[in-house]
């Protein structure tokens, strides 16, 4: 490798490295203010619903302009769409800090997740910049590293509530925004613009193109049916652990850590098996501990304990074969890279919106007993085991490029 080659890898590590602090804000976005939710409900005088409401709308913030992001990399450059993604985020951030009410509030949240919609791009870069095995470990350990959100968050945005107005923890987000806005701003590396010019019967034609595509399909099924349990539990853990459990702050970061800790283990455990271990075997053998998860937790649910001590088993089967899966649709170079992780994460933060208004109403109809949310994540779990068995056999010849 040339000087030249080395330092031009050199810098594309650094902006992974900003990137990740990027996507580690936006997430924090979420689990900062996760323990102060109940004192925002309160503030603006609303019920306990709109704590996990909060989440989802924050989620559907990444659908206002993602089909819209893919088409503008291709034409105008992903360097530039990714930086106007983190100024929007920190525009939207400092709006949440200055809210009136509740309204403002959840408005506020939508925006500032469509901000967080561009995180796409980056991900497409890491695709086109580094091969296979470089991509996937490198996957992994941004993945090791933002899950680091939802342990950390919570403490962070605690400590910050209990010194100060929850509004704060939205200033302390904003701080790091800019921080990582300037960080991406020197480095993140130009890329190739593929399209001379936006024509939406085209564009449309190529996302139809994609979504036909039985790779597609039947792996975006998969990952995004996945994520689900993942998503509920950060969305009503507050309500489960410190208002049904009757349980305190202390217990809520315990029983965080070891559910998504398991997530974060997966992520380290690729970074030794990515390249010697098949991957039909990692992504068999981490859908068989996805699905032991959710049966653990439904068994022992009364239990909160046990209860994340299931979500810990699966989410480390999550944390094996969620790259997997990503890096075999984002590899197919039939398709426009920055088209398909845009209509994949546009279908995925649909989903995962919808999916926690449908466990917040069945778990409030039964006024969020453990059992009746052990009960849908299980459902979820095993529908998702299904697509992931399916997409693991259908790509069983894959090997390492």
């Amino acid at each position: 490798m040339t000087d030249r080659e080395k330092k031009i890898r050199k810098r594309l590590y650094i902006f992974a490295f900003f990137f990740v602090l990027y996507e580690a804000i936006i997430y924090s976005a979420n689990d900062m203010i996760m323990p102060g939710m109940l004192n925002v409900v309160s503030n603006f005088h609303v019920g306990v619903e709109y704590v996990a409401s909060s989440l989802s709308m924050f989620i559907l913030g990444n659908t206002v302009l993602q089909l819209f992001i893919g088409p503008a990399a291709d034409r105008y450059g992903k360097r530039k769409i990714l930086l106007i993604g983190n100024s929007l985020f920190l525009i939207f951030t400092v709006f949440i800090a200055f809210s009136a009410n509740i309204n403002q509030f959840m408005l506020g949240r939508l925006l500032q997740g469509s901000g967080g919609a561009f995180i796409a791009i980056g991900y497409s870069m890491i695709h086109e910049k580094f091969e296979d095995k470089n991509a996937v470990k490198l996957i992994a350990l941004m993945a090791n590293v933002t899950i680091l959100a939802p342990l950390l968050g919570p403490v962070v945005g605690g400590v910050i509530i209990s010194l100060a107005d929850w509004r704060y923890v939205f200033v302390v987000i904003g701080i790091v925004a800019s921080i990582a806005l300037f960080g991406l701003s020197r480095y993140t590396p130009e890329s190739k613009k593929t399209l001379s010019r936006i024509n939406v019967k085209e564009i449309t034609a190529t996302y139809y193109s994609i979504l036909k595509n039985k790779n597609f399909a039947v792996g975006s099924s998969a990952i995004c049916l996945a994520v689900l349990p993942l998503i509920a539990w950060i969305g009503l853990a507050p309500v489960l652990i410190m208002k049904t459990a009757k349980l305190d702050f202390v217990h809520y970061i315990t029983y965080q850590i070891i559910a998504l800790s398991g997530l974060s283990l997966g992520s380290i455990a690729m970074q030794f098996i990515a390249g010697k271990v098949s991957f039909l075997r990692i992504m068999t053998t981490g859908n068989v501990l996805f699905v032991l998860g959710a049966t653990f937790s439904l068994v022992f649910f009364k239990n909160p304990l046990l209860l994340s001590t299931g979500f810990f088993m699966g989410t480390l089967g999550f944390g094996l074969f969620n790259g997997m899966v990503w890096r075999i649709i984002m590899s197919d170079s039939r398709f426009s890279q920055s088209m398909t992780i845009s209509l994949l994460v546009f279908i995925q933060t649909i989903v995962m919106a919808g999916g926690i208004e449908i466990v917040n109403s069945i778990c409030g109809s039964f006024g969020f007993s453990l059992f009746s949310f052990a009960l849908v994540n299980f459902i979820f779990s095993i529908a998702a085991s299904m697509f992931i068995y399916h997409f693991a056999k259908m790509n069983k010849n894959r090997e390492w490029a």
